[in-house]
């Protein structure tokens, strides 16, 4: 692999391959479905939120997370309505791993934020 002497862009894809990696791990989920996974649910969330509170969230995520966050945003279309927690957590839910519950959703240490009460 070729590298750009941009630290920040030589080592995305090895901080992106760490999330997948996690995901993984902590799912028991193959690659792909893991990556559907944390496509899904950046989606949800970032559409549960306001467009500053997205692009604030987005700021602190890894580059080619946010590359995942951001595809295929229509800013004017957010918030979803209706947009509460327990809405958020319904649609989250209804991608991860099987016998999920809302209360045994947490993200990634890695994500700016420590769990779902944190958002919103």
């Amino acid at each position: 692999m070729s590298t750009t002497g941009i630290a920040t862009l030589d080592h995305a894809p090895q901080i992106f391959a760490e999330w997948l990696n996690e995901l993984c791990d902590n799912l028991g989920f193959p690659k792909p479905r893991a990556y559907m996974l944390l496509h899904e649910t950046l989606h949800d969330i970032r559409d549960f939120l306001t467009v500053d509170q997205a692009a604030d969230l987005a700021a602190q995520l890894p580059v080619l997370v946010r590359g995942v966050y951001f595809e295929g945003w229509n800013p004017s279309k957010t918030p979803v309505k209706p947009c509460n927690k327990s809405d958020l957590i319904a649609r989250v839910s209804d991608v991860s791993s099987p016998g999920a519950t809302p209360r045994s959703i947490r993200l990634s240490p890695r994500a700016p934020v420590e769990n779902m009460d944190d958002l919103g």
